[in-house]
């Protein structure tokens, strides 16, 4: 998740979340954000070859990461791009910001990820308490967790809850891999 922090800031703070989705006892280091992009997708790719699997990269508040990296969005394409030639694997990037207008415009015919959005919605948030009630997450505790961890709320996890399983308790345990094959894929 991104802040209006510096970019060298959001830029290792994204090369942790990397090293660490990818168990790296080493921490990474980017030089830039295209090659944190390039990596990224690359290592995404592996995964997915190799589980089977669709992989996920959620980049949160997008918004503030164009402010800093005005070019982050045409890192992305390209990216994204090299790995719809190759098509290994079965990659999906997931955009979020708070800033709407920012987030509606960048699928607009002059921006470079026009016509590669398989969806744009709009999400609005659940509080703590419908979150709760929503995920039938009755342990506090847990609650609160989903709620920081899934805020606004992903409804797709409902999907794949074990039977008799607190959904909860499956959402923590089972994100990466779930949200991986739950994120549509519309194309």
């Amino acid at each position: 998740m991104a802040a209006e922090d510096d970019p060298r800031i959001a830029l290792d703070s994204f090369a942790a979340s990397v090293a660490d989705w990818l168990d790296l006892a080493v921490p990474l280091k980017f030089e830039d954000w295209k090659s944190g992009i390039e990596t990224a997708m690359e290592q995404l790719t592996r995964r997915s070859v190799e589980t089977g699997e669709p992989a996920l990269m959620v980049i949160d508040e997008h918004s503030y990461l164009l402010a800093g990296t005005p070019a982050l969005s045409s890192y992305i394409q390209n990216a994204f791009d090299r790995y719809k030639r190759e098509r290994r694997g079965t990659v999906r990037i997931v955009l979020c910001g708070s800033a709407f207008s920012l987030m509606a415009n960048l699928l607009s015919g002059d921006k470079p990820l026009y016509g590669r959005a398989a969806l744009s919605k709009l999400i609005r948030p659940f509080d703590h308490r419908v979150a709760a009630r929503y995920w039938n997450a009755t342990h506090r505790p847990t609650a609160l967790r989903l709620h920081a961890i899934l805020h606004p709320g992903a409804a797709q996890w409902t999907r794949s809850a074990a039977t008799g399983e607190d959904q909860g308790a499956y959402a923590l345990r089972h994100q990466d891999r779930h949200l991986g094959r739950t994120v549509r894929d519309l194309q």
